[in-house]
């Protein structure tokens, strides 16, 4: 039969023994009072009229198509994985800067522009994420012999960069026109205070040298480097930082900053790394037990020479992070794998607590796996693009502080919504100021002794067995 084409304003005591063939032509007037326990399989075709009161579990994964009318109150837990398609509605109140350096202090951050953007095919002797080309400058065409800030203008007009010099020397800009091989060419990687390096545009490394006259006209030329993904977006960072600023940033930083010593999101017991390093023998200990470290890192094994990038990368892939230089010269990270005592490996550190020595930008200390090896170094600067090797570390305790020692000496003002996995090894010194708001659950057993005296008040569910042995005295008045 077919079903009623207005539902009855009152459901019936009891579901119909069978579903009907067809839905009903109109909804309920009411919700039901209870959801259905499966979701439905395809989706509706319009959204409800009345959103819902609480968020859903898990968010969409593509962004919505339109931005909201009003910013959210706080960010979302990541980044979006696409820009909105549609514009904000209202400009912000304070344009953006120029995108371009106002000064020196990282022309190799990002190029504008994405390789496919300015038509540049991405390197045939280098990297496939990297594009380069021989630039006008000054309207002169191939530009010739330029200082420094000429060439990083020329490049930065164009929505490029300088290269780096570890690109030039890789090749990336190799065979790119102006029969610039065998002349140098400046990269955008200092080598000190107003200095950079320069190479020549064929890669080859043994030719580079440290350009300390960035005003000089003579012997240097341009070649600049674009990226496949531009927009000068560095990587997001690996978790969302835990308090957003009141304000946001004029712009952004051209590297995410890292905490000089950060918690791991892994404790070492979950990492399932010994902490101490003791390796099974009370003799042989090294480091503190707050801190443990490890060199072959998931299905990879041992990393191998890799930049500082990777090296943190490979690290908090699992949890963990990258020792720092006290560390590894506390030995925190001896005999930890891979035959790297005797290696240098990366640190997180900037700078050493021990020879008051400083790296300069884009600079990290290394120091070998193992101080204890006797090879002497308590800590070097390196270029982050230059190889080390990774040894990394977590924390005991992970994000949270170690258990105290002492009980606090005040409750808290309130009780626990639940209570403990397991009881305290001390009492409190002091009572609880007021009463909980629920009882207790009985205990599943009675106690092998009665109280000394009757309670107050009798228990909500009377016990399953009688006491082993008779009250002291008897109640004062009968059941």
């Amino acid at each position: 039969s077919l079903p009623t084409s207005n539902p009855i304003p009152v459901p019936t005591s009891l579901p119909t023994v069978r579903p009907s063939h067809r839905p009903t032509s109109l909804p309920t007037s009411q919700p039901i009072p209870q959801p259905s326990s499966l979701p439905i399989p395809i989706p509706t075709s319009a959204p409800i009229p009345v959103p819902t009161f609480q968020p859903t579990s898990i968010p969409t994964l593509p962004p919505t198509k339109m931005p909201t009318p009003l910013p959210t109150l706080l960010p979302s837990s990541l980044p979006t994985m696409k820009p909105s398609l549609v514009p904000s509605l209202a400009p912000s109140i304070t344009p953006t800067n120029d995108w371009r350096r106002d000064d020196r202090s990282d022309p190799v951050a990002c190029s504008s522009s994405k390789c496919e953007d300015l038509g540049w095919d991405y390197a045939t002797w280098g990297s496939e994420t990297v594009c380069g080309e021989t630039p006008d400058v000054d309207g002169v065409t191939c530009g010739g012999y330029v200082d420094f800030d000429s060439a990083l203008d020329a490049c930065q007009d164009l929505g490029a960069r300088l290269c780096s010099i570890s690109e030039i020397e890789n090749g990336d800009v190799k065979d790119t026109g102006c029969n610039y091989n065998t002349e140098l060419i400046w990269s955008g990687t200092s080598c000190g205070t107003d200095s950079y390096y320069a190479s020549i545009g064929s890669g080859d490394s043994g030719t580079t040298t440290c350009m300390t006259d960035l005003t000089t006209t003579t012997s240097v030329a341009t070649r600049c480097c674009a990226d496949i993904d531009g927009g000068c977006s560095p990587a997001p960072t690996m978790l969302p930082f835990p308090s957003p600023s009141s304000s946001p940033t004029p712009l952004p930083s051209p590297l995410p900053t890292y905490a000089s010593v950060p918690c791991t999101p892994s404790t070492c017991s979950e990492l399932g790394w010994d902490t101490g390093n003791s390796y099974g023998t009370v003799d042989t200990h090294f480091g503190t037990t707050e801190v443990c470290s490890e060199s072959s890192i998931g299905d990879d094994g041992c990393s191998g020479a890799v930049t500082y990038h990777e090296a943190r990368v490979i690290c908090e892939a699992v949890g963990a992070r990258l020792c720092t230089l006290s560390e590894l010269l506390a030995d925190e990270a001896h005999d930890s794998g891979c035959g790297y005592n005797t290696e240098l490996v990366w640190s997180s550190s900037t700078e050493s607590d021990v020879t008051s020595l400083s790296c300069d930008f884009e600079e990290f200390m290394i120091a070998y796996g193992s101080y204890s090896a006797g090879l002497g170094s308590e800590g070097e600067c390196l270029a982050q693009d230059s190889t080390a090797y990774t040894r990394c570390c977590a924390d005991a305790y992970g994000c949270t502080d170690p258990p105290t020692q002492q009980p606090t000496p005040l409750p808290s003002p309130q009780p626990t919504p639940l209570p403990t996995a397991q009881p305290t090894v001390q009492p409190s010194p002091l009572p609880t100021p007021y009463p909980t708001s629920l009882p207790s659950i009985p205990s599943p057993k009675p106690t092998p002794l009665p109280t000394p005296k009757p309670t107050s008040l009798p228990s909500p569910l009377p016990t399953p067995k009688p006491t082993p042995l008779p009250t002291y005295q008897p109640t004062p008045l009968p059941t």
